[in-house]
């Protein structure tokens, strides 16, 4: 193989990287963002919960 083929096929093979790359970022951040979501969700109903519970108890004398 010439060297112009050995460049043209590292050449493809950087660009397949690149792009794998990138999608596995996007998908990853992603991921997070709905990850972060539902955290927040949870949290957020954790908070619900103990402002109940306080309501329910009597006041300290």
């Amino acid at each position: 193989m010439s060297d112009l083929g050995w460049f043209a096929s590292f050449a493809v093979v950087a660009l397949i990287m690149i792009v794998v790359s990138g999608w596995i970022a996007w998908f990853s951040r992603r991921s997070m963002k709905a990850h972060k979501n539902q955290i927040e969700d949870m949290v957020l109903e954790m908070r619900e919960i103990i402002d109940e519970g306080d309501r329910e108890l009597p006041p300290e004398s």
